[in-house]
């Protein structure tokens, strides 16, 4: 499809999504709360303590999926060392194939000792709720920073059907490290103050895109794409941020498209040292 063709037809859509937002803020107010009867995956919020180059991740989350809603609960402390953050993979999962615009997007953080943690920004459910156009545009869910260790964040994608692509990311190892402080500080501060998840402008890959322009002014330029997640691998490609900017996105996706990898190391304890290798990469 061409680009003015998408264009026209995404229009449509941004316009719906914007008065439904404009209802939800202005017409319809609400206030954000982090007291509810939360839904397992997302009962606990991170807590993260800096001691220089120490960082100590509480209620770390570690589930581990046999099928859709299908998980065994575990939660731990993780401790990382900045000095040994060696690389960033930025992960979409669109989901589904008849309609690019809808997509989640999260990132990975890998160590040298093979230690890789996944940050989500995602919409926090309540038990019984789904995820939805309208809890995502009418303030009917809290923003939530899910962080915890790659298995949880990657196969719990997997097994709920959807595909995951991990691309490699274009960032010197200092940048890295600022995201990385950046997206554990917002989730922090999310305990004291929470905030309200928006498919309009405070969405999993909007989070993403703050960040990074709050860390290099202008990075990421805005326009329709950034509103639609399963377009921001497109962008980030030719903005060079994702590493292999030479070839198309139909190549790229099948280079990093990563379920038959996952699916195959499903009960493997070395997980992403094992899936990053498959996928070029060598975590020591």
């Amino acid at each position: 499809m061409r680009p003015l063709v998408r264009a026209l037809v995404a229009l449509p859509l941004l316009a719906l999504v914007a008065a439904v937002g404009y209802w939800a803020a202005v017409v319809r107010p609400k206030v954000p709360s982090n007291d509810r009867h939360w839904s397992p995956p997302h009962a606990r919020m991170p807590r993260t303590t800096f001691r220089g180059d120490t960082v100590i991740i509480e209620d770390f989350r570690r589930f581990r999926y046999a099928g859709p809603d299908r998980y065994r609960e575990a939660w731990g402390t993780d401790t990382v060392y900045l000095s040994r953050l060696r690389s960033v993979r930025y992960a979409l999962s669109p989901f589904g194939a008849e309609w690019t615009g809808s997509a989640h997007s999260f990132v990975t953080f890998a160590f040298a000792d093979s230690q890789v943690i996944a940050v989500s920004a995602e919409g926090r459910r309540e038990v019984g709720e789904t995820f939805g156009f309208r809890q995502g545009v009418t303030r009917g869910m809290e923003l939530i920073y899910v962080v915890g260790d790659e298995r949880d964040v990657v196969r719990r994608r997997v097994v709920d059907g959807d595909d995951v692509y991990l691309y490699p990311v274009n960032s010197p190892p200092h940048r890295s490290r600022q995201m990385l402080v950046a997206l554990l500080q917002s989730a922090n501060r999310l305990r004291e103050r929470p905030e309200f998840y928006s498919l309009v402008d405070h969405n999993c890959t909007s989070v993403l895109i703050d960040h990074v322009n709050a860390i290099i002014p202008g990075r990421v330029p805005t326009g329709w794409r950034t509103l639609l997640p399963g377009y921001a691998d497109r962008v980030a490609q030719e903005i060079g941020l994702i590493s292999d900017s030479t070839i198309t996105i139909a190549e790229l996706r099948r280079r990093y498209h990563v379920n038959p990898i996952a699916r195959g190391l499903a009960d493997d304890a070395r997980f992403s040292a094992r899936l990053h290798a498959a996928l070029g990469d060598t975590l020591r």
